[in-house]
């Protein structure tokens, strides 16, 4: 699954460590199990986290019922929660770096340095 929103007008990676409060080996099933996610049914392979004001996570799973000996069966897996900080309840850290959509030259250099904007004359 590739990340996309309806222009998909930057493009980028993504990084995060698990929280330590829903794993203790920083493991994805870990995490599912934080949510009783059934895995005899259902393999956790990814996260998903989607948009602003309708903001939702959901797990991207194998599902066992479903799945074929000529197809898995893949499905996103939403959690209903009305936690309010769901994002570090997952994540101890997470970094979200996006570039312009067709660039092929920036997001393969790295950073010289690092300013603040208050300090910047």
């Amino acid at each position: 699954m590739k990340a996309e929103t309806q222009y998909t007008d930057l493009t980028g990676t993504v990084a995060a460590d698990i929280s330590d409060f829903t794993t203790r080996s920083n493991q994805l099933y870990e995490v599912a199990n934080y949510f009783n996610i059934d895995q005899k049914r259902f393999k956790v392979i990814g996260i998903t986290v989607y948009g602003v004001d309708n903001f939702y996570i959901a797990f991207l799973c194998v599902d066992n019922q479903k799945t074929t000996k000529e197809k898995e069966f893949i499905c996103k897996l939403r959690i209903e929660t009305d936690e309010k900080e769901i994002l570090s309840l997952l994540f101890k850290r997470l970094h979200i770096v996006l570039y312009e959509k067709y660039d092929e030259k920036y997001r393969n250099l790295e950073v010289d340095d690092e300013l603040y904007l208050s300090e910047v004359e």
